[in-house]
């Protein structure tokens, strides 16, 4: 009896230890073939963002659309965080004839999906005029004047619009990304 239970202890333990190695492989993304419909240039260094954003945009039916990968000014990380009490991971903005988005961290290429499916879902805003953003503190949504320094981050309509698409975003990107 003492050998039967000392078998299935050392095999659960097995078990165990294998479950934990294998779910602590990293996150590696399948190979596939950018499309060129957009112009996209990555200068942080994390090289997987770009592949992220590419078929983010090619999900949204984006095209022709210069976009700027970098990493996040400290200033903006820090001013966002201490006005909004939250974390600042991403954010996109308007930059010469397309966007840049700016990445405060290493997110992972898991997170990353997220995080870009929601930054992408505001380009797209921005695109079709919906969103529009000045250089006051006064943002146009819908065609509707918002003092964004008068609401919270997640009390602000093209956020929450952002949150409610950004799993389905995300969802199509994985198939494409993820084995």
């Amino acid at each position: 009896m003492k050998k039967i239970l000392l078998v299935l202890v050392v095999l659960l333990l097995l078990g165990w230890l294998i479950w934990l190695l294998n779910s602590a492989k990293p996150v590696v993304y399948q190979p596939v073939i950018l499309s060129e419909n957009n112009d996209i240039t990555n200068t942080t260094i994390w090289t997987y963002l770009d592949t992220v954003v590419s078929v983010g945009l090619d999900e949204l039916d984006v095209k022709g659309t210069p976009v700027l990968i970098q990493p996040m000014n400290e200033r903006m990380r820090s001013r966002f965080e201490s006005s909004e009490g939250m974390e600042l991971e991403a954010y996109i903005a308007e930059w010469m004839e397309g966007y840049t988005i700016c990445v405060n961290k290493d997110l992972g290429r898991s997170r990353a999906i997220e995080i870009m499916a929601h930054e992408l879902l505001h380009l797209a805003q921005y695109q079709k005029g919906r969103l529009v953003v000045g250089n006051t503190t006064e943002v146009l949504w819908l065609g509707v004047p918002y003092d964004v320094l008068q609401m919270t981050y997640n009390e602000r309509p093209w956020e929450q619009e952002a949150f409610a698409q950004q799993a389905d975003l995300a969802r199509r990107i994985r198939l494409q990304l993820l084995p």
